[in-house]
């Protein structure tokens, strides 16, 4: 097996050329221990041997000498102890041809006298050949193929080392921790334990920042308070319909308008990740092209709120929202504000829209309105209307996210959930990112 760091490769198939390999190598080194075993016992056959007995003896007992420092490694084992074995046999008598070995075989087979050791030699060759070759096939369908993946069969004892990380399990009362880089799954079925056996634990032991979608809230209710007291954890709960309101948690708000920095660089790229996350990825390709014009219609409306200094107290997405849902007299005094902005990509917006035909352009903003219709809930903008946590703290201190969504509003304020995540990241990996205005 090849050994990694957490455990072992997943089993590969047996190749054609291991297979090739064994149906050549089994008559070869069954032949020549028998021969060896009789050569011991009679004497050497009379034919010329193909390597004489001194070369024959150095040769083999050097490799069974170099292969001795690699039993120190469990994987080569299987492999190896069959292969020292047969070598200090082999190297006890000159190696002779095939040819000569069988015609050898035949003679003393047909020595009524001779049979029973010869069968007895016979037999000993064929069982040091199976060994060797049942070493070989351990060793061979035990080699790692990256052809589906590079999955490991875990190792209890790797896992053991570590004393801090991800917690995953115990074994006679000793914690296995993961504490590498990587992603980490728990599949089990509905109410059978991923929660208070992988999750709880973890949120109660981990010392690091974490982010937990919480659907329930029952992750915030059972360890908030341990992170806060004795992890020293600074604890953020964004909840819009309050299900952690009784265990005295303060509502936090996170306006994701808040990280575009006109003045930095990466301010069209920050607002075109808003734009995605709350129109998404579609699956049909018919819907594509609407999808697509209304994210870069969103995305124009965005950096305009972002940018434009009449609006300096909205700089929001429901601001946004209420320009997208606008009349036509006042879309138009928008799209000329908007052709006067000093970004360009808000004045190549404006132009895109007015280039549009009515029907497309009424397509466009239909698509932009139908998935910003979370936007119109109150609570929604409460939550998106400012931010008052600092998420600095996740990647420079110590801080826990916990985001709470009722399961059943799952699909409706998923790009919510979208924003949230996305920008829990952005700011974990962005080290010049803009550092919000928080307000208390």
């Amino acid at each position: 097996m090849q050994e990694r760091l957490y455990g072992w490769s997943a089993p590969s198939a047996l190749g054609m050329r291991w297979a090739v390999s064994i149906l050549v190598l089994f008559p070869l080194v069954s032949l020549q221990v028998t021969l060896a075993i009789m050569t011991l016992v009679w004497g050497p056959p009379t034919a010329v041997p193909l390597l004489p007995f001194e070369a024959t003896r150095l040769m083999l007992l050097s490799i069974a000498g170099l292969a001795v420092p690699w039993l120190l490694r469990p994987t080569m084992r299987p492999v190896l102890i069959p292969l020292i074995l047969v070598c200090c046999v082999i190297g006890a008598a000159p190696v002779h041809s095939p040819h000569h070995a069988v015609r050898a075989l035949a003679y003393v087979l047909n020595t009524p006298d001779l049979m029973r050791t010869t069968l007895l030699a016979s037999l000993a060759g064929g069982l040091a050949g199976m060994l060797l070759i049942r070493g070989i096939i351990l060793r061979a369908t035990a080699q790692l193929s990256l052809a589906k993946g590079s999955t490991k069969w875990g190792n209890a004892e790797a896992l053991k080392k570590p004393t801090k990380g991800l917690l995953l399990g115990k074994i006679n009362n000793e914690y296995l921790r993961y504490d590498g880089d990587g992603h980490l799954i728990t599949i089990a079925a509905t109410r059978s334990g991923k929660g208070v056996g992988t999750v709880m634990p973890n949120l109660l032991s981990y010392t690091g920042s974490m982010i937990i979608t919480d659907p329930k809230g029952e992750n915030y209710a059972v360890t908030a308070a341990w992170r806060r007291d004795h992890l020293q954890q600074n604890i953020v709960a964004l909840d819009p319909f309050d299900l952690t309101k009784e265990g005295g948690a303060q509502m936090a708000t996170l306006n994701p308008v808040d990280f575009i920095d006109i003045n930095g660089k990466d301010y069209v790229e920050t607002a075109m990740m808003l734009a995605e996350m709350i129109i998404g990825r579609g699956h049909r390709t018919e819907d594509s092209h609407w999808k697509l014009e209304a994210k870069g219609l969103l995305f124009s409306f965005i950096l305009h709120v972002a940018s434009d200094e009449t609006l300096a107290n909205d700089r929001h997405l429901i601001k946004v929202r209420q320009l997208l849902t606008q009349g036509s007299d006042d879309m138009g005094k928008t799209l000329c504000a908007m052709k006067d902005s000093h970004l360009l990509q808000v004045r190549e917006g404006a132009h895109r829209i007015e280039q549009k035909s009515d029907r497309e352009r009424s397509g466009v903003f239909s698509t932009a309105q139908s998935h910003t219709h979370f936007l119109s809930s109150p609570r929604m903008q409460y939550v998106l209307a400012s931010t008052n946590c600092n998420l600095e703290k996740l990647r420079k201190g110590k801080m826990t996210v916990y985001i709470v969504l009722p399961r059943e509003y799952l699909s409706t304020f998923a790009p919510w959930l979208r924003l949230v995540i996305s920008s829990c990241y952005y700011w974990c990996t962005h080290s010049a990112a803009k550092k919000p205005t928080v307000t208390q």
